[in-house]
């Protein structure tokens, strides 16, 4: 009996006709959730790495300055930045620090100093009692030596929004630690005569 049942389903189970147009109705979603999601991510990492090669390059200036820097040579570099990363919304900043080791440089105890710090945009420059917080990010350096950091942010926001979970707008924030090449110091120029 349960053969006789069967036989009546055996000709819509063997017709394939439609099955085309069900497929990509299942499919197509899918494929274009996937394309758009890759794309995302490469667009992602294309800023990212746009913005990290504009904060190597303003480093590396900056590593090759010879006279004093002030705040329109800064204000320079922003928009050096702004153009290189492709980021002209606003949202940007930089800031760029010059801390120096003078006293105990070995690595268990060391006394860096902040000589100076300057920012552009809505980041605030750093004071002498921030340098603990950035301890872990500067490297051995012998006493006497100092090291520029540059630091820079910029506001992302995806070409497709929502199409991946838990990525949406963020800050791309790069920083750099380079050594002067030439000088022994950046020098900040106060505007008063004198220099930090």
């Amino acid at each position: 009996m349960f053969l006789k049942l069967k036989n009546p389903f055996r000709p819509f189970s063997e017709d394939q006709r439609g099955s085309l147009s069900v497929e990509a109705v299942l499919i197509l979603p899918i494929l274009f959730w996937a394309i758009c999601a890759t794309y995302t991510f490469f667009h992602a990492f294309k800023v990212q790495n746009a913005a990290n090669r504009a904060n190597y390059t303003i480093s590396d200036i900056l590593s090759r300055e010879t006279d004093l820097v002030n705040a329109d040579y800064i204000n320079g570099l922003h928009n050096l930045y702004e153009y290189m990363s492709r980021n002209r919304d606003g949202g940007t900043w930089i800031r760029v620090s010059v801390v120096t080791c003078r006293t105990r440089c070995d690595k268990e105890n060391r006394q860096l100093v902040m000589e100076w710090s300057q920012a552009t945009g809505s980041a605030t420059a750093y004071g002498s009692s921030d340098i603990g917080s950035l301890e872990q990010y500067i490297p051995q350096l012998p006493k006497g030596d100092s090291l520029i950091m540059v630091e820079t942010s910029s506001d992302y926001e995806p070409m497709f929004q929502g199409i991946v979970p838990n990525f949406g707008s963020r800050k791309l924030v790069s920083q750099s630690v380079t050594r002067p090449r030439f000088t022994q110091q950046l020098v900040w120029d106060d505007g008063s005569g004198g220099s930090v």
